[in-house]
């Protein structure tokens, strides 16, 4: 499964890259939402996961500008309502969790 994940917290972004890396997935990493926005227009994912509470493009801001047909997953340590997102998982989440609801979401499509 091909993952893009945004978080401005640097070690959030490494230990779940690593994490999915050696799951066996496929994953591109952004540090805010506007970077994010780029790569998941011109990108090929299955998973989009984005932080909530971020600088430079928030992802409630990313989920209102993101206009493709990937499932997005939001991540926060707060309580958070997101009607665009297809779920959101509270922080801190084990790389196995997000595998697991990613694979739901792609046999529900």
């Amino acid at each position: 499964m091909n993952f893009l994940l945004i978080d401005d917290d640097e070690d959030v972004l490494e230990c779940m890259r690593e994490s999915l890396v050696c799951h066996g997935h496929e994953v591109m990493t952004a540090k805010n939402g506007f970077d994010g926005l780029a790569l998941a227009e011109r990108g090929r994912f299955d998973v989009i996961v984005s932080d909530w509470q971020m600088p430079i493009m928030n992802g409630e801001e990313f989920l209102f500008a993101y206009g493709g047909h990937v499932p997005v997953i939001i991540a926060s340590g707060a309580n958070v309502v997101a009607p665009k997102a297809r779920l959101i998982l509270k922080k801190p989440y084990a790389a196995e969790d997000l595998i697991e609801a990613a694979e739901e979401m792609r046999m529900c499509r």
